[in-house]
């Protein structure tokens, strides 16, 4: 066999493997509901999907989760109005104030 054959064969190959790479991940993604998609170009003024993080924590310690939206490393609550139309505010922590019992 010539080396311009087996080259070609390889690279019909490669060729061959990234399109069902691609394809395979197009299918899967299509079905996965809460998929982020990896674009680095998005609208002005819009937020890059990837880069967007969705977690819940107690952090006023009273048993119930909040929801936290992180962007870039930074937290922030993800919260919904009277409308039920979703909203994020910054938010800090205030240390506790510790009280002397008086005897």
């Amino acid at each position: 066999m010539k080396d311009e054959d087996k080259e070609f064969i390889v690279s019909v190959g490669k060729g061959f493997g990234t399109v069902t790479v691609l394809g395979l991940s197009l299918l899967i993604g299509s079905y996965l509901p809460n998929s982020i998609p990896i674009v680095d170009k998005v609208q002005n003024g819009y937020a890059i999907p990837y880069k967007i993080k969705i977690r819940t924590d107690d952090l006023d310690k009273n048993g119930i989760e909040e929801t936290l939206f992180n962007y870039k490393g930074e937290d922030y609550l993800l919260r919904v109005d009277e409308q039920d139309r979703p909203y994020i505010s910054t938010y800090e922590f205030k240390p506790a104030e510790i009280l002397e019992k008086k005897k």
